[in-house]
């Protein structure tokens, strides 16, 4: 059977210092420049600083201004006296608020390449987990320095090249890659 990690927020600095912290797996040592990362029980833990950039995004004071304009919009729509769901919707839109290309829960295809036992190309079917400002995330792995983590993320700018929205454009990508 398979499980796949729930996406939450957690907190992290980056220590400007070797040191060691104290974690449930036992002490662990942190060099200078790692992430060190406090869990949903207040436990830490050391992260490197590469694969922690490409696992989290800043979530915070954009997150909440973006939230705060959301709701002076939704304010502001809602004194008309014809609020319609459709008017609220073209009210957002035409006031900035942009839709991200998918949903939780939305299948998505990935182009991956495999050296073993001989190359090829393949498509990997998965499932959004979060969605997020820039990207969203897919099913969870684990991490080279030893700690798993909520999930792969995946830039909005990588769809239509090694991810895809609909299987038909994933096929067409997949036999292009395996003609060359």
């Amino acid at each position: 059977m398979k499980y796949r990690k729930k996406p939450i927020v957690v907190e992290a600095y980056q220590t400007d210092k070797e040191m060691v912290i104290h974690t449930l797996e036992g002490d662990m040592k942190a060099d200078k420049g790692d992430y060190i990362i406090t869990g949903v029980n207040g436990e830490q833990y050391p992260c490197k600083p590469d694969v922690f950039e490409k696992t989290y995004e800043i979530v915070g004071e954009d997150m909440q201004n973006e939230r705060d304009r959301l709701i002076e919009l939704i304010f502001e729509v809602s004194k008309e006296r014809d609020c319609t769901i459709e008017n609220t919707a073209d009210y957002l839109l035409s006031n900035g608020v942009i839709v991200p290309p998918c949903k939780i829960g939305d299948t998505v295809w990935f182009l991956l390449e495999d050296d073993f036992p001989v190359h090829k190309w393949f498509l990997s079917e998965e499932k959004i987990t979060e969605v997020a400002s820039k990207g969203f995330f897919t099913s969870s792995f684990a991490e080279p320095c030893g700690v798993e983590d909520f999930g792969n993320y995946t830039a909005y700018s990588e769809v239509g090249k090694e991810a895809f929205f609909n299987k038909p454009e994933a096929e067409r990508a997949l036999k292009e890659r395996e003609g060359k």
